[in-house]
């Protein structure tokens, strides 16, 4: 499976509403929202930055969703409950955040589905 590039986490703000990771004693910056647009929008600046800590944990949630309802045997409860197109969300959050294709992750996440339910049924 893939292996994140990023900064290893967690991600938190720090003091100076750096975006910063690793444990309170061992920490880095890697982010500093206030240099980046809007155009000094308080609010909107801390809104960016709290969405930019919570990517890493949006991704693991994103990608252990996606494989679940990959190996759901059930395609026609898939079909019936929408969830083809929760499926094309989360397959292109991941490919967005990897910078992949969707075409690669949905190769990637349907080999891994298909390995842990082999594993499961033998």
């Amino acid at each position: 499976m893939f292996e994140p590039k990023w900064t290893e986490g967690p991600w938190w703000l720090d003091d100076d509403h750096n975006i910063a990771a690793g444990s309170d004693d061992t920490y880095k910056t890697i982010a500093d929202p206030r240099c980046m647009p809007p155009d000094g929008n308080e609010d909107e600046i801390d809104a960016n930055a709290d969405l930019m800590v919570a990517a890493p944990n949006g991704f693991e949630a994103a990608s252990v969703a996606y494989l679940a309802i990959l190996q759901s045997p059930h395609n026609r409860w898939r079909v019936e409950c929408g969830l083809d197109g929760t499926l094309s969300m989360l397959r292109d959050y991941i490919a967005k955040a990897t910078n992949r294709t969707s075409q690669e992750v949905q190769e990637e996440y349907e080999a891994e589905a298909a390995r842990l339910l082999s594993k499961k049924f033998s």
